[in-house]
């Protein structure tokens, strides 16, 4: 009877329907199958956020559960994952700390009780194929923080345990909306609430290739502020950007010129120092030495400042 794909969907909106009592999460899946070896298929899902907008959506997700006790124990432990047609949305909206992927894993995280319950998710190689990803931040001017269509990725594996966040991405391909072609990323990414990293991280587009160790600390709130208080750390080993990929964040460059670097990067994006700054390119300049960077990043032209 169970193998009855009208029964399993039955019994996956009867978990949701739980989901949704227990821990006031909006969670909506159209299709379910589950194979005899624990292969399972979801169809036309549906994640609503705090604000009842919309979190997420995904065509199909293909997966395996390896285990049912870790999955009854509030760990799943899944298998290699395959995701169509994702669009994800995530949002920090005005005045809050959280964003929306933030808030929804809080809330999923809770017992009947209120109390928070440890959290952990574990899957094979994960794939993301033709999706959507956008984060917007309504306590920033410029809201629209990043906006990634024909998304396709690649990754070896995935933990999300409580709010941390690991995941070594093999290749991850888009279109950025201030009209960066991203060929390639790859990156072994971390996220925390007080760290964000970037290990090993290589970025290609047709006109630029970067290669460095980026590191972000950070407290809550901080984000509303980015420029001024989030804490950077980067390492960059020989770079080359273009200032055709570089138009896209200010309009004062020319276009199809080149600079090959490498650097130390510290502080916030508005008072950094570059260590063992070496440049060379823009029609035979070239730079070496220590520098020390201000306001690069202010609104106020009268605040930058560079030694």
């Amino acid at each position: 009877m169970f193998s009855i794909p009208a029964v399993q969907t039955s019994v996956a909106r009867r978990l949701t329907n739980s989901l949704k009592e227990k821990n006031d999460v909006v969670i909506e899946i159209g299709r379910v199958s589950i194979g005899y070896f624990g292969d399972v298929e979801l169809k036309e899902i549906y994640i609503e956020d705090h604000h009842k907008d919309t979190l997420l959506t995904a065509r199909e997700l293909n997966t395996s559960i390896t285990s049912i006790p870790k999955l009854l124990n509030n760990s799943p432990s899944l298998g290699d994952t395959r995701i169509y047609g994702l669009d994800m949305k995530m949002r920090r909206y005005a005045n809050e700390d959280r964003d929306n992927l933030g808030m929804f894993i809080q809330k999923l995280k809770k017992e009947p009780t209120g109390e928070p319950a440890h959290f952990e998710l574990h899957t094979g190689n994960v794939q993301i194929i033709n999706s959507h990803y956008s984060y917007y931040d309504e306590n920033l001017d410029k809201q629209d923080v990043l906006d990634i269509t024909n998304l396709n990725i690649f990754a070896n594996e995935l933990v999300i345990n409580d709010e941390n966040i690991e995941v070594d991405i093999g290749n991850l391909s888009g279109y950025e909306h201030r009209d960066i072609d991203i060929e390639n990323l790859s990156t072994k990414f971390h996220y925390d609430p007080t760290s964000m990293s970037l290990q090993n991280m290589i970025l290609k587009t047709p006109n630029s290739r970067v290669d460095a160790d980026l590191f972000f600390n950070y407290e809550t709130g901080d984000f509303s502020d980015f420029e001024n208080l989030v804490q950077v750390e980067a390492d960059f080993r020989e770079s080359t950007l273009s200032s055709t990929d570089l138009l896209s964040f200010y309009d004062g460059f020319g276009k199809d010129e080149k600079v090959t670097f490498t650097t130390k990067l510290s502080g916030t994006l508005n008072d950094f120092e570059l260590q063992n700054f070496k440049l060379n390119g823009m029609d035979r300049s070239s730079v070496d030495g220590d520098l020390q960077i201000k306001g690069a990043f202010s609104d106020n032209g009268d605040e930058f400042s560079l030694d």
